[in-house]
């Protein structure tokens, strides 16, 4: 794999730099390496199958490559949701008609199921609608799990940085081809990569008539479907409402096995690190068009989270205050900060020495992110095969048999003893 990347990038010299082309290709790659976490939101156990991709032949590539094909002016779908807020403002002003109802399907195992010959021939239309060469190198997945080798030879790889785009592309294609050759097809469709909300119209064709359809077009790809419950249905963290005039309100949707557990407020991280989740729940709750009694309700849950973990409530108030001006003052003036030019640098966290880091390294534009060893991953131990110290590359040493003297020396080789 390693050769094949160093040869495609040689035949890219009219395509690329010869100092992008050295970026791209890592001198001392690993093979990567599969994985698995449970799915504790999931009956039963069932895991979720990931590929770690980091310091893989392709790992830089593939960053760089997600990234050119996003920037590609039809590469963007019109199906496809970036997060709730953007899903809210489509449909909000949705008036539903007589027969619709609320539907979400679901694709069962996306990104290990997306059918790759045809996944490449939309890959080379999307090249060829940009101008471009349709040339494309597709080499199966080499993977390392408990020791042995193995090839994936279906679907994408979860945990490769051009996965997402590629199972979207192709999720994108089908709902195109879907909507052109159906007789049928939801006025109303948003897909947030494997996830659907769709309007059904159930005079028009049957639910299940239509989920068979759809699970006919490649025997890979199979569509779940769960219709709405009590006038609401669920899509990622909203809670779609059919209110009494067959208009659309929100609230806010927690799945059953959240535990409203954050960071205590006594643990041993940084301050930033405690807030993070408090600032997205307000956030959320800012930003999410919810009833005053939907909004009071949410408002006094962020307030009894941050109790039970340590938090005074007032802590709450300050926060949507300092929230709610921050809105106010993007919405109120044209001016725009610059791009942000600084650089980032990672510490670990302590209190006594980082706490006056911040100032100093901000005045030499360097922003610091503190992270922390003494997590509880490092007890249990990490899932992924360990790659042998000879292996990598890095600082070594090496003694003289004959006296008393050492060699140091730093390679981006291997290191063979």
């Amino acid at each position: 794999m390693t050769t094949e990347v160093k040869k495609s990038l040689k035949e890219c010299n009219n395509l690329i730099t010869p100092s992008l082309r050295q970026k791209l290709q890592l001198s001392n790659p690993v093979i990567p390496k599969l994985y698995c976490l449970p799915k504790i939101h999931k009956p039963g156990k069932s895991v979720r199958p990931i590929v770690s991709a980091i310091g893989s032949p392709t790992y830089n590539l593939s960053k760089w490559l997600t990234n050119e094909f996003e920037n590609l002016p039809i590469a963007q779908t019109r199906f496809s949701v970036k997060n709730s807020s953007e899903f809210i403002d489509y449909i909000k002003n949705i008036q539903l008609q007589e027969g619709e109802i609320l539907v979400s399907f679901d694709v069962c195992s996306l990104f290990p199921s997306v059918p790759i010959p045809q996944t490449l021939d939309y890959l080379r239309e999307l090249l060829e609608l940009n101008g471009l060469d349709d040339k494309i190198i597709k080499e199966y997945i080499g993977l390392l799990y408990n020791g042995e080798y193995f090839q994936q030879h279906e679907g994408t790889a979860m945990g490769n940085s051009l996965s997402p785009f590629i199972a979207n592309r192709f999720m994108s294609k089908i709902e195109t081809e879907v909507k052109d050759k159906f007789e049928y097809f939801p006025r109303v469709w948003f897909r947030y990569v494997d996830d659907i909300f769709a309007v059904f119209n159930r005079k028009a064709i049957s639910l299940d008539n239509f989920v068979a359809k759809l699970n006919n077009r490649f025997p890979t790809i199979n569509f779940t479907y769960e219709v709405e419950h009590n006038e609401q249905l669920p899509f990622l963290d909203v809670l779609v409402i059919r209110n009494s005039e067959n208009k659309l309100e929100f609230d806010v949707y927690r799945k059953e096995t959240a535990t409203l557990r954050y960071i205590p407020n006594d643990s041993h991280q940084p301050f930033q690190h405690k807030m993070a989740s408090f600032n997205f729940l307000i956030h959320r709750l800012l930003n999410f068009p919810l009833s005053k009694e939907r909004f009071e309700h949410e408002k006094q849950l962020i307030k009894n989270i941050a109790k039970s973990n340590g938090y005074s409530v007032h802590l709450i108030d300050k926060l949507i205050r300092k929230h709610k001006f921050k809105r106010t003052l993007y919405n109120s003036t044209t001016f725009r900060r610059d791009t942000d030019n600084s650089k980032f640098a990672s510490l670990p966290y302590e209190p006594k020495f980082t706490r006056g880091l911040d100032t100093i390294f901000k005045n030499i534009n360097i922003n610091l992110v503190y992270n922390s060893k003494n997590k509880l991953q490092t007890l249990l131990g990490k899932p992924k095969d360990k790659i042998d110290n000879n292996e990598k590359s890095g600082i070594y040493e090496i003694s003289c048999k004959d006296c008393d003297q050492k060699y140091i020396g730093q390679t981006k080789k291997i290191y063979i003893d």
